[in-house]
This record gives structure tokens, sequence and C-alpha cells, in this order.
């Protein structure tokens, strides 16, 4: 296991094994990490469930979209890593080469 399972690492959606760990209030990078630390807590059905219904999305890293049905939850569950959240950078544009 490793930070991107998670319930407390927020990755971002473009570069998904960096993140943000809410436990530690720092930027991570998840290949540091192969080995759980202490806070690690894998994210449960009824924990993804809850954020969707709290929030309306969720992210599934294997695919890179976003979840926003309970239906939608259960297909990617079973075979994908989903996560409660993700950092959306909306900066990300600027670093995209023009195609002029």
């Amino acid at each position: 296991m490793s930070c991107l399972r998670c319930v407390h690492f927020k990755p971002n959606s473009i570069l998904p094994y960096v993140g943000y760990c809410e436990v530690k209030g720092r930027v991570e990078s998840a290949p540091e990490h192969l080995t759980p630390c202490g806070d690690f807590k894998e994210a449960s059905i009824d924990e993804l469930k809850a954020v969707l219904r709290k929030d309306g999305w969720i992210y599934c890293l294997t695919c890179a979209s976003t979840i926003t049905s309970e239906e939608e939850l259960l297909e990617h569950y079973r075979k994908h890593v989903v996560v409660p959240g993700a950092l959306v950078d909306e900066s990300v544009v600027e670093e995209a080469p023009g195609g002029d």
C-alpha cells in the first residue's frame, strides 16, 4: 500500500504520484512512501459513498476521471484506484506546449 490508496492523500489530477497529505499538512511523493505511515487508512466503499454524497464527485486515478454516481463508484471500486478527492491544478494549461 502507498499514499495513493490512503483516505488522507489528495493526489494531483495530472501527476497523481504527487499530492497533499491532510494529516501531515504538506505535499508528499507517493513513491517515497511505499510502506504506509502510521496514519495510513484505506478509503472504504462507505467512506467514498459519503464523500460522493457530500461533494458530488470523487476521482478515479486509474482512468483519470470523475465519478458522480454510486453506480459508477461500484464499477470503478472493484478494479481501479478510487480516491475521495484530487487536487485540480488550474494553472496546468500554462505547462502545456503551444501548438502554433
